[in-house]
């Protein structure tokens, strides 16, 4: 059974409780929370993944992705997967913004936690590569 952490951040409360129920039944931890401000405050550095939707800077959903590097500062190392349905996640890739995986919502439950999968491997590998002090 798994035993990672997962942080989704959807302003979506309907959204963000669906995905937890789908992680959580395949045996991660996930903690849940519906803006930038609130995921600050759940971090707390043990977090293995952060799966959020793009958000809008505005009451406009525009998407700007400077609050991808926001999550950089205060979860700095922590692999994230951008699962959004606005259309600019089309043009968007892994790589792009720092980004281990894109999802575009509505998602197959296979592709989901697929994509999760893959950035959890990942970022275990990497870990495991850096050297302790």
């Amino acid at each position: 059974m798994a035993s990672e952490t997962i942080l989704v951040v959807d302003p979506d409360e309907a959204v963000g409780a669906l995905l937890a129920d789908i992680l959580t039944s395949a045996g991660y931890r996930v903690a849940v929370a519906r803006s930038i401000e609130s995921a600050r405050t759940l971090c707390d550095c043990s977090l293995d993944l952060i799966i959020t939707e793009a958000f809008g800077q505005s009451y406009i959903f525009d998407f700007d992705p400077t609050f991808l590097r926001e999550f950089g500062t205060f979860a700095p190392g922590t692999p994230i997967v951008l699962c959004s349905i606005h259309p600019s996640i089309d043009t968007i890739h892994p790589g792009d913004y720092g980004l281990v995986g894109v999802v575009r919502k509505p998602c197959l439950l296979r592709d989901l936690l697929g994509k999760v999968n893959t950035a959890l491997s990942r970022h275990k590998g990497t870990m495991a590569t850096v050297p302790k002090s």
